[in-house]
């Protein structure tokens, strides 16, 4: 029962970080996140970036993201309707501001990066492919292979 207990509370830890992190509307004011996890995405209310590192793509929003060992990483967008209905893109740039250079993207929802460089920061870019696709919500999940 007390292991039970304890695996609610972790769970609970979780959801709150899942719900901290929405992601900053420009690459010049990025949400800062770092390690592994879930981080919420919202779209709802993004703009288009134009002059931001890799391709311009609708409503798009960015996270600083610096991994704690370096490796290889995986980054997959979650949600039971988000390859239906949310259509996203990841792309990841070196480097932490509207300067960096594009390392990888526009991909799906799914993106697999090798030789990343620990407590360098990296410029994740979430956008849309259809701005006219009615869900704008998800979760990153940054994983560690």
């Amino acid at each position: 029962m007390a292991q039970r207990n304890a695996m609610r509370t972790l769970a609970a830890v979780a959801l709150i970080q899942v719900v901290a992190a929405q992601g900053g509307d420009d690459c010049s004011a990025p949400t800062v996140i770092s390690g592994t996890g879930v981080f919420s995405v919202d779209l709802s209310s993004a703009s288009t970036s134009l002059g931001a590192p890799c391709d311009s793509l609708e409503q798009d929003v960015f996270f600083e993201w610096t991994p704690d060992e370096g490796g290889d990483y995986r980054f997959k967008m979650t949600n039971p309707l988000v390859y239906v209905a949310f259509h996203p893109t990841i792309q990841v740039a070196v480097g932490g501001d509207c300067n960096s250079t594009c390392l990888a993207g526009p991909f799906g929802r799914y993106i697999a990066l090798s030789n990343i460089v620990a407590n360098q920061p990296y410029l994740l870019r979430i956008s849309k492919t259809d701005p006219a696709g009615p869900f704008t919500t998800g979760w990153l999940e940054i994983v560690k292979d």
